[in-house]
């Protein structure tokens, strides 16, 4: 029988600083290091309207095993958000807290499902709600691409940008 482990972390910025900064930022480009060890795909997860949840794959391309830490989405993968017209989409108030610049005394809290052994073409999946972080309130098409630095020492992934589609929130029947 397998166990899961969560560990929940309490951190101010001052005592561990480089927590606060991981993936706490949208990008413009990506490349990935070489050789690659890992694929990251997205696809739009099944969401009510006026959200976008994201079910992300990471998958170990590598011919050996790769350690990943299971962490929360949010602060594992940055991504890249533009409209129809490649505007980048604002942020929300809880976007914009998360991609503020840290402060020594401002507190961390994640939570995490600890290293996890990825065996070769083994994957982890994620389930991400970026309409919490972005504003994709407007209606429409949007284009989303995602970043990430993983293992020790760190390698950058980058995924292929897809098409989501933001539904419109309707007023229920009277």
């Amino acid at each position: 029988m397998q166990q899961i482990l969560t560990i929940a972390a309490l951190f101010t910025c001052f005592s561990a600083p480089a927590l606060c900064q991981y993936g706490r930022a949208p990008f413009q480009t990506c490349a990935p290091s070489r050789p690659e060890i890992y694929s990251l795909n997205e696809e739009q997860a099944p969401s009510e309207a006026g959200a976008i949840i994201l079910r992300i794959r990471l998958r170990n391309i590598s011919p050996k095993a790769q350690t990943v830490e299971g962490r929360d989405p949010q602060y594992l993968f940055a991504a890249r958000i533009v409209d129809g017209s490649d505007k980048p989409a604002g942020l929300t108030e809880k976007g914009q807290k998360l991609y503020s610049p840290s402060k020594p005394n401002d507190v961390l809290f994640e939570s995490s499902v600890g290293p996890h052994r990825l065996q070769p073409q083994e994957e982890m999946t994620f389930m991400w709600r970026v309409s919490d972080i972005f504003d994709v309130s407007k209606p429409g098409s949007y284009r989303v691409a995602l970043r990430a630095e993983i293992g020790d020492p760190a390698v950058i992934v980058c995924s292929k940008p897809i098409a989501v589609t933001a539904a419109p929130v309707t007023e229920p029947a009277k």
